[in-house]
């Protein structure tokens, strides 16, 4: 599903109509008025969680965002990289690969780690 909602927004952000016959969608000669300013298309970036998720943006040249832990973050990217290669790419137009973190600001290191206690934790023990 999420393929194919990839597959119709670029084909939206860089034609002039929308055709598309799918699974889960489907169009037929739907005119696309506005055009983006950065051509041919924005960035797209795709949230990967696990290494085995930095398959599919690396074999289509997407970047990346991640979080968690810092090892997990570079098992994340080194998938990434491997599988980037391994598409025939050169390492010398690697996508970004960012990183997401956390930060919480009080008035006193008492109050942020109050702030954090469940929801912080929770997050990093989960990923």
């Amino acid at each position: 599903m999420y393929v194919e909602a990839y597959t119709i927004l670029k084909q939206a952000l860089t034609q002039p109509e929308v055709h598309f016959n799918g699974k889960y969608y489907n169009f037929e000669n739907v005119p696309i008025e506005m055009k983006p300013a950065q051509l041919p298309h924005p960035p797209f970036w795709y949230a990967v969680p696990v290494p085995d998720g930095a398959v599919w943006p690396a074999q289509n040249n997407i970047n990346i965002v991640c979080a968690g832990p810092v090892a997990r973050v570079r098992e994340i990217t080194d998938r990434y990289r491997a599988e980037w290669t391994a598409a025939g790419n050169s390492p010398n137009d690697l996508p970004l690969l960012g990183i997401n973190r956390f930060v919480i600001a009080a008035d006193t290191d008492r109050e942020a780690m109050a702030l954090d206690a469940a929801p912080g934790r929770c997050f990093m023990r989960a990923s």
